[in-house]
Parts: C-alpha cells; sequence; structure tokens
C-alpha cells in the first residue's frame, strides 16, 4: 500500500506500518466480501465506486466514500489507485436522522386517532396506520389529494378546517362526513399548522382524525328519545310537572295548566314546599 498524509491521520498508522498492511486489514469484517468483486472490475479497466467501512490502528470505524481505477501500461494492469473521503459525519448524521425518523413513525403509530400530514396543495405527505386501515379500499392514500382518497371527491370539502387553517395560520376543527359507504361515517378533524422554524411561514398541516360515528348515533338516539318524550309529555291527557331537587316547578304540560286552571308563567318557578296541599290551588 501506498498512502498519502492525509491518510495516515485518519486511520492512524505510520509509513512503515502500511507498508506491512493488506488492503484487506483495514476494512471492517464484513466489508472484506465486497473486495474481489471491486478489484475484478477494475483489473478490467472498470472505475468503481463505492462506500465501505475502515478500521483505524485504534480500532475505530470510519466510514469513506471511495472511488477506484486501474493503472495500465501497455494494455497490462500495473496497479490500482483509491480516492476516499471521509463520510462519517454524513453517516452518523443519517443515522441520527433514521432514527429520528423512525421515533416519529412509533408516535404516529402508537396514536389510536388517524393522522394526516398534508402539504400546502392538499396531497397527503405522509400518514399513519389507523388512516391506512380506515381507507384501505383507496390505498395508497401518500402522494394523492386529501379530498379525493378521504372522501372521494374531485375538489375540497366545504367546510374545510385544512383549507382554514392554512389561511390563517391557527388551528382550526369541524366534524365532516367520512368516506360514504363505510363504517367511518363522521368523523372529528383537528387541523394544525407546520411552521418554517425560520421564516415562519405555514409549510403544511397536520390532521388529527377521530371517528365519531358512535358519538353521533348516540346522539341522534338521545334526541330521538328526547323527542318522543316531549312529543308525550306535550300531549299526555293528564297534567305532568316536573320539578327539581328543591321542589322548583321547571315544566308544566298543557294538561296540568288546564287542570290547575293557571298559566305557565306562574307554574314555572313555583316552589311546591311553601304551599300547604290544601291551599294550593288557591295559591295557583
Amino acid at each position: 500500500l501506498m498512502v498519502n498524509r492525509k491518510w495516515l491521520e485518519v486511520l492512524g498508522y505510520s509509513q512503515e506500518e502500511v507498508e506491512s498492511l493488506h488492503v484487506k486489514d483495514i476494512h471492517r469484517s464484513d466489508q472484506i466480501q465486497d473486495i474481489p468483486g471491486r478489484s475484478k472490475d477494475v483489473f478490467e479497466g472498470k472505475k468503481v465506486s463505492f462506500e465501505t467501512v475502515f478500521i483505524t490502528k485504534k480500532g475505530e470505524e470510519v466510514s469513506v466514500e471511495g472511488y477506484g481505477s486501474g493503472i495500465f501500461k501497455d494494455g497490462v494492469f500495473s496497479s490500482a489507485v483509491g480516492i476516499f473521503r471521509d463520510i462519517t459525519k454524513r453517516k452518523q448524521a443519517e443515522k441520527a436522522l433514521r432514527e429520528s425518523e423512525q421515533s416519529l413513525t412509533d408516535v404516529f403509530e402508537s396514536v389510536q386517532d388517524g393522522i394526516s400530514v398534508l402539504y400546502p396543495d392538499l396531497t397527503i405527505r405522509h400518514v399513519n396506520g389507523v388512516m391506512n386501515e380506515w381507507y384501505k379500499d383507496n390505498l395508497p392514500l401518500i402522494g394523492e389529494k386529501c379530498y379525493k382518497v378521504y372522501h372521494n371527491a374531485d375538489k375540497p370539502c366545504d367546510p374545510c378546517p385544512t383549507l382554514r387553517c392554512l389561511r390563517s395560520g391557527e388551528s382550526e376543527w369541524n366534524v365532516v362526513p367520512g368516506l360514504p359507504g363505510t363504517p367511518i361515517e363522521w368523523i372529528e378533524l383537528f387541523s394544525y399548522p407546520i411552521r418554517d422554524p425560520n421564516s415562519g411561514k405555514v409549510t403544511g398541516v397536520v390532521e388529527f382524525v377521530r371517528d365519531i360515528t358512535k358519538r353521533r348515533q348516540a346522539e341522534t338516539a338521545l334526541q330521538a328519545s328526547e323527542e318522543r318524550h316531549r312529543m308525550f309529555f306535550e300531549s299526555a291527557p293528564i297534567g305532568i310537572l316536573h320539578y327539581n331537587s328543591k321542589g322548583i316547578v321547571t315544566e308544566s304540560n298543557d294538561a296540568a295548566i288546564r287542570t290547575i286552571g293557571s298559566t305557565r308563567d306562574k307554574l314555572i318557578g313555583l316552589d311546591l314546599h311553601d304551599l300547604p296541599n290544601k291551599e294550593f290551588l288557591e295559591e295557583i
């Protein structure tokens, strides 16, 4: 091996030590298997580019980007030359980024509600597994317009909290219909702006999507029950008074008003405990 001063500084060897080294001695063990193939290409006159990992004299790893080619005399291979660039910091940054992205993905996947990240043009950038499950008939979601895959529509929804969020730069909220023909009939949609840390410009939106179908069904059933109760209360042939725990009359149907011979205004708010039963009608 013949190397320059920078190579010696990075790997920690002296020139004398290098003269007794084989190329395999400076490669990480799992990288050695790639050497024969690259060497064959160089012997045949091909130029090669690759990434590999060197081992320093102290046993530390150095990631490098390499370019190799052969030197030929009269068409016969005589030696090979390699140019290497230390990319250890880049590899460390890439690893940290992957771990950060994986951590973010883990957070996304742990959320039981849907998460959808959109670009300003409403193109889907990222989703979690919940969204993929809810909208599995329209996969893949990423790269498509949200209104297309989430609502089978050809234009943005109205109302659209995400469009309002992009305009206002503030969080927005709406209850909107789910995808037609699926069990997700109603969703609660919260839209939050993503801002560039330097300019403050809104560069996207994070949507938190909650399936509220069961809640809406319960609300509808409760409303129907209350309406039935109101109809019975108003149409009952007998007088009915409602009063609270303090004995204050809170409601009265028409039959009660007719029976007592009073008015609704006089009945509502009356404290029943203040009146002896025998004087009740007279006081009314």
